[in-house]
């Protein structure tokens, strides 16, 4: 199985500051993206909205990104199952970047946490469903 690569927030931050055009790949809901993103380009596309065995093999490097890391592992694993490379998951994700100076946008009105939390457990629910 192809090895997945950890790379710390506070290192990814560096290299992002360096370089805008990676391949960044933003997992969270909708809910969570519209409350809090990164100020740089990403494809955003919710965890339950990726079908592993369709989901697009590239050679760049692509960072995946969610809320504090677990989500991130798991697509990352179920990914180089079925034969992508070079996967690198941002460990302690969208959280973390924030905290270690990641440019963001962040809603003024964001949304209640009861509804974050909905919106993730049943995401999670459904990736795991459509690619067990």
């Amino acid at each position: 199985m192809t090895q997945i690569g950890i790379i710390d927030a506070n290192d990814f931050v560096s290299v992002l500051k360096e370089n805008s055009n990676l391949n960044i790949l933003d997992i969270r809901t909708a809910i969570e993206f519209e409350n809090l993103s990164l100020d740089y380009p990403v494809t955003h596309t919710p965890l339950h909205e990726i079908n592993v065995k369709e989901h697009p093999k590239t050679d760049k490097e692509t960072y995946i990104l969610c809320k504090a890391g677990p989500r991130a592992f798991k697509l990352a694993e179920a990914l180089a199952t079925n034969g992508h490379e070079n996967l690198i998951v941002i460990d302690g994700g969208m959280i973390s970047c924030k905290s270690c100076g990641a440019a963001v946008k962040e809603s003024n009105t964001p949304a209640p946490m009861e509804e974050i939390m909905q919106a993730v457990q049943s995401s999670f629910q459904k990736f795991m469903m459509d690619n067990s």
